[in-house]
């Protein structure tokens, strides 16, 4: 009888940690969004970067576009600012992205 009251404590504990793990391994899909200084630095770094690109590189002009379009989708600009910004991928859309 003492092995089955032991063995019961022993299954509680173990129920309790691996209950505790579980929740406590939750992700937020807020936690996970960049903040609004991660995406103006990748933008601006995107920018500068594409700005400065002597051989038009596709992947730099993709990663100015991805940036754009990150931009663009959060919260952290104003309207005008947002305006600006579908404008610019529209016009990169218009040439045809990058090639």
């Amino acid at each position: 009888m003492k092995l089955i009251k032991d063995f019961s404590r022993i299954a509680l504990v173990a129920a309790l940690a691996c209950s505790f793990a579980l929740t406590s391994c939750k992700k937020d899909d807020e936690d996970e969004k960049p903040s609004c200084e991660e995406i103006k630095a990748q933008l601006t770094s995107a920018e500068t970067a594409y700005d400065n690109d002597t051989s038009d590189s596709k992947e730099i002009c993709n990663t100015y576009l991805t940036a754009l379009k990150a931009s663009a989708n959060s919260d952290c600009y104003t309207a005008e600012e947002k305006q600006l910004l579908q404008l610019e991928i529209a016009l990169f859309d218009g040439f045809g992205g990058c090639q």
